[in-house]
């Protein structure tokens, strides 16, 4: 199966609704990082969470 595929899967199986975006930002963020990009998370409320990820030389100058 497609990469890309398997990880749309899985994240669509995290139960996020009512205020659990945490639950899908946390691997999300760990699998972007992981690939290359600067990632910011930005909490804002329990279980309320937000990503930015930049790629490439601009993001790294931040």
């Amino acid at each position: 199966m497609n990469e890309a595929v398997e990880l749309a899967r899985d994240l669509i199986r995290i139960d996020s609704v009512g205020g659990g975006e945490a639950a899908v930002a946390e691997p999300l963020a760990r699998r972007l990082s992981a690939a290359g990009f600067d990632v910011r998370e930005h909490r804002y409320a329990p279980g309320r969470t937000g990503l930015v990820a930049r790629w490439g030389p601009a993001s790294r100058s931040s």
